[in-house]
């Protein structure tokens, strides 16, 4: 996959240049998984915005395929665009083939998480309804992110016999790769569903797989929980380890929602370890509003609060950055940059209108599984006034 994309890409840069709006769309449908996996959502965004710049594209699988995959790049940092840009594969899918219109059902499905959540399961069952046995490839992908609604706590008994079938059909195709993301993916539901252990077994096979594959997003999300259980044995020091390495490929691989996630249990761990934990506010103007899954630790003591679009922005994603380099050099800057809070100035990067202000309070964990809302805007600025956050 790594080898083919300066062909691509050249491809793509052509099609803009030519402004051929159907091939261009079709460029990015083929790019969409490279930029996914290895965490390229800058680039991709600024393709998928010239591409979009072209007008308006036409009724074509092409297109409909396009629009699905910029909306999956874009679902982790813009969830307004993203489900969008799912309607608007949606709409033009309406008289082509099943897969097509499956693919643009499937889009919708994942994108509503945040926007419209009664709407994610209805999608996710017309994407699956619409393939049949002679599209097994089409249907082994759509099983696999359909698990997706088991973030949102939802269709638990479903999303397991999904993956059943997800994992079934990569074996039978030797798909290494698809095989590797159904286990981690039936981890993560043990873990959801409260089997530790066989979450934390689960989802240590993969982490060897993962991170020979270069795929960033899964091996973070793995590093999460194993990291998560060895907090609960006590075990501290592996579960910082852990959650620094998390909060490492998080930031490569771009996922701004588990950033803040994988920040939140790191700062946990600090705290517990008898470290001050650390509550980092980046204000970027207003927050798009969006609904929690319902399974989200809430852990109000560390908040990032990113504005439309910012989520894995350079100026974000650099002070992040700096403070994980510093916890792993272990050098004195860990101090400074962890221990006494995050400080770390901005005057010198490309947004200088961004604020980062770090306060130092403590960090309550919540059982997971446990879902409260973050306080809002008022009541956390006053709680920060005084040292704390109620919880």
């Amino acid at each position: 996959m790594t080898a083919e994309q300066p062909n691509l890409r050249a491809g793509l840069a052509e099609s803009i240049a030519g402004c051929e709006v159907e091939s261009a769309w079709h460029w990015i449908a083929a790019l969409q998984r490279f930029w996914d996996v290895t965490g390229q959502h800058l680039e991709a965004r600024d393709w998928i915005g010239r591409v979009r710049g072209l007008g308006d594209p036409p009724a074509t699988p092409g297109v409909a395929a396009g629009l699905a995959a910029a909306s999956a790049i874009l679902h982790n940092s813009d969830a307004r665009d993203a489900y969008d840009l799912a309607a608007e594969a949606a709409r033009l899918a309406t008289g082509l083939d099943d897969v097509t219109k499956s693919t643009a059902a499937l889009a919708v499905g994942t994108a509503a998480m945040w926007i419209e959540p009664e709407l994610m399961l209805p999608k996710l069952h017309e994407a699956l309804a619409l393939l049949g046995d002679d599209h097994p490839w089409d249907r082994a992908l759509t099983v696999l992110m359909a698990q997706r609604a088991m973030y949102a706590g939802i269709a638990d008994d479903e999303v397991h016999e999904w993956l059943t079938e997800s994992r079934a059909l990569a074996e039978a195709a030797g798909s290494e790769e698809d095989q590797v993301h159904a286990t981690l993916a039936f981890g993560q539901l043990a873990w959801l569903r409260g089997d530790h252990d066989e979450a934390a077994l689960l989802v240590a096979g993969t982490l060897p797989t993962l991170r020979r594959l270069g795929d960033q997003r899964c091996a973070a999300r793995a590093l999460y929980v194993l990291g998560e259980r060895a907090y609960e044995q006590g075990d501290l020091a592996q579960a910082e380890r852990l959650m620094a390495s998390c909060v490492e490929a998080v930031v490569l691989a771009g996922q701004s929602f588990v950033l803040v996630r994988a920040l939140e249990a790191l700062a946990a761990v600090l705290f517990a370890q008898g470290r001050r934990g650390t509550a980092a506010v980046c204000d970027r103007g207003t927050a798009p509003r969006r609904t929690k899954p319902a399974r989200t630790v809430a852990r109000p003591r560390l908040t990032l609060n990113f504005g439309r679009g910012t989520g894995s922005d350079p100026c974000t994603l650099r002070c992040v950055s700096a403070a994980v380099s510093s916890l792993r050099r272990r050098s004195a800057a860990t101090a400074a940059a962890i221990s006494d809070g995050i400080n770390i100035s901005i005057s010198s990067l490309e947004r200088p209108a961004a604020r980062l202000r770090a306060i130092r309070t403590p960090v309550i964990r919540a059982p997971y599984g446990t879902s409260r809302p973050c306080p809002a805007r008022e009541e956390r600025l006053s709680g920060l006034a005084q040292g704390s956050i109620a919880a």
